[in-house]
């Protein structure tokens, strides 16, 4: 499972928002022997970074919550995200262009229907990940860790 440390920012409804605690890998980013990913993605994201999750646990602003993903989900979600969008755009200009009775409209007969295709691609992804399909297994998940709240302000800097 990929785990990591954040905290409540905000209530959305039955959903939280919770930002990432910077640091909490393996810890071995300024050895010579880390990976270095931890000082690539300060280097590439300074902003922090914010999730919406399922508050499960009813969890307050302020508390420490543990975010946990099934192995492999993320690699799901990422395939999900640009290999149906990107068949749906082939077969869209593909049918583009068989529905097409001039040589001169198939062009814009497969652009218009691969643009098609790729929308339907992004709108069906959109609801793949959201609350509204059966695909929870992708949903990342929150878990208590502290009872007690932080100051979330003096908590980020």
């Amino acid at each position: 499972m990929v785990e990591t440390r954040a905290v409540v920012t905000s209530l959305l409804g039955d959903d939280v928002v919770v930002e990432i605690i910077q640091g909490t890998g393996c810890g071995n980013c300024h050895t010579e022997n880390g990976c270095g990913t931890g000082n690539l993605s300060k280097f590439l994201s300074r902003k922090p970074r914010r999730f919406r999750v399922h508050n499960d646990v009813n969890a307050q602003v302020g508390s420490i919550v543990q975010v946990v993903m099934m192995d492999g989900s993320l690699l799901r979600s990422s395939l999900l995200m640009y290999i149906l969008p990107l068949i749906l755009l082939l077969a869209g200009s593909t049918l583009g262009e068989q529905w097409s009775s001039t040589v001169e409209g198939k062009d814009v007969a497969s652009a218009i229907f691969g643009l098609i295709g790729v929308f339907l691609g992004f709108v069906f992804v959109r609801l793949f990940l959201s609350g509204k399909s059966p695909f929870t297994v992708m949903k990342p998940v929150i878990l208590p860790i502290s009872v007690t709240k932080l100051d979330f302000k003096s908590t980020i800097n």
